[in-house]
């Protein structure tokens, strides 16, 4: 069922509680599985989100630089990142931020 939805899916948040999928338990998936997927969709944004709260932020970095590398559409689920659709091209883009003067 997942890689049905995700083959027609244009953006996806993926529960990524734990770094790898050798982790995976309660239900709970992973960084390195979401990336996998993002590897097996490259037109899906994939955000890898729902992070554990015993991992720091430098692990969850490094679980996303190891199993992401060389991905584009694949990134953790920040607070406060947002997203736009990009009709002419059909993929979610990031927001950058507005400079202030």
């Amino acid at each position: 069922m997942e890689l049905r939805i995700l083959a027609t899916a244009h953006l996806v948040v993926m529960d990524a509680h734990f770094p790898d999928i050798e982790d995976h338990a309660f239900g709970h998936g992973s960084i390195e599985h979401a990336a996998e997927m993002a590897r097996q969709f490259p037109r899906l944004l994939v955000l890898a989100g729902h992070h554990a709260p015993m991992l720091s932020d430098d692990q969850l970095r490094d679980a996303s630089q190891r199993h992401g590398e060389g991905l584009a559409n694949f990134r953790l689920a920040v607070e406060g990142t947002s997203f736009w659709w990009d009709p002419k091209k059909m993929v979610f883009r990031e927001r950058r931020p507005k400079r202030q003067p």
